[in-house]
């Protein structure tokens, strides 16, 4: 019953153990992919506030000048109608678009801060840590018995070997999914 349970515990920690690290590497990867990203979005944001209020302006100075038909015959164009005064009656309205602030504030991209990543809760229980075996093993007052070590958890989680790591993946049981 002993093994079942501590191989039931390895499994749990060595499925959370491997959550962890892919949630890890897609964050990494994540920020990685922001912040090659995040410059050309600035700058294609920048260019199309430009792009827009160019046109605007256009717009503006043809609307000014009578002429906000998409098609003109080429007489209208070179003689437009008059009211006598050559340029004067708008000339105040082409001096309006010249002035004018074009908002482009439905442009803006809001550029959020990178948060750290969160702390991914680990096991801090499982076969043969000192936290596991009283748990498991001293509440039954039998006092300490044998454990079986978790194959596989490395760093923080476990006193697994990198050579017990290589045989659990090269059976099949590893991170190689």
């Amino acid at each position: 019953i002993g093994e079942a349970m501590d191989g039931a515990k390895c499994r749990e920690a060595l499925t959370l153990q491997r959550a962890c690290d892919r949630i890890k590497f897609c964050y990494e990867w994540a920020v990685r992919a922001y912040k090659t990203i995040e410059p050309s979005a600035m700058l294609s944001e920048k260019d199309m506030k430009v792009y827009w209020e160019s046109l605007s302006r256009i717009q503006c100075y043809l609307g000014a000048l009578g002429r906000q038909e998409p098609v003109l015959s080429w007489i209208q164009w070179i003689f437009p109608a008059s009211n006598g005064k050559a340029g004067s009656s708008k000339q105040k309205a082409l001096q309006k678009c010249k002035e004018s602030k074009i908002d482009t504030k439905h442009l803006d991209i809001l550029y959020p801060s990178l948060t750290g990543m969160k702390k991914c809760k680990m096991l801090d229980s499982y076969p043969c840590t000192k936290s596991y075996m009283e748990k498991e093993y001293n509440m039954l007052g039998k006092g300490t018995a044998k454990c079986t070590p978790c194959a596989g958890i490395s760093g923080k989680w476990g006193k697994g070997k990198k050579d017990e790591k290589k045989k659990v993946m090269k059976s099949g049981d590893g991170d190689g999914d």
